[in-house]
């Protein structure tokens, strides 16, 4: 039997999610990610099962549906959930995210590496991680 797609394995997606509730909440990481997605409703499943996670793991669950684009990783989907502990962390990514659109806005990318440390710090990377990755976005290997 083949194995069902992760857009469609909501049990999966699920999982992921309490994994996160659970790292964030410890203190492991200040940000979690769930799968991103540009299925509106798989989004919804996402949202409703992050709420119950968030809740068992005294943190929040934050809507997001234009995920901030930097040279860090490719998106893979708009639709996510924000898995964050502090508010003051979700009020970093909104500025983040505003700055990184107001740059796109105007086609200025002379601070997309900047963009994509503070992305990446915000999900608890280190820097030779956040370099990796961007030196894998950058050459088309994500």
């Amino acid at each position: 039997m083949a194995a069902q797609p992760l857009e469609t394995n909501q049990d999966f997606r699920n999982g992921v999610i309490d994994a996160f509730a659970e790292v964030v909440s410890a203190g492991v990481k200040s940000m979690a990610l769930s799968h991103a997605t540009n299925d509106y409703p798989t989004y919804l499943k996402d949202l409703e099962y992050a709420r119950i996670a968030a809740d068992k793991y005294h943190i929040h669950a934050y809507e997001e549906t234009s995920l901030v684009e930097t040279i860090l990783f490719h998106n893979t989907g708009r639709y996510v959930v924000l898995l964050i502990k502090d508010p003051a962390i979700y009020d970093q990514y909104l500025q983040l995210k505003k700055e990184v659109d107001q740059s796109n806005a105007v086609n200025d990318h002379d601070h997309d590496e900047a963009y994509a440390y503070r992305y990446g710090r915000l999900l608890s990377y280190d820097d030779a991680s956040i370099q990796e990755k961007i030196r894998l976005f950058k050459g088309g290997n994500q």
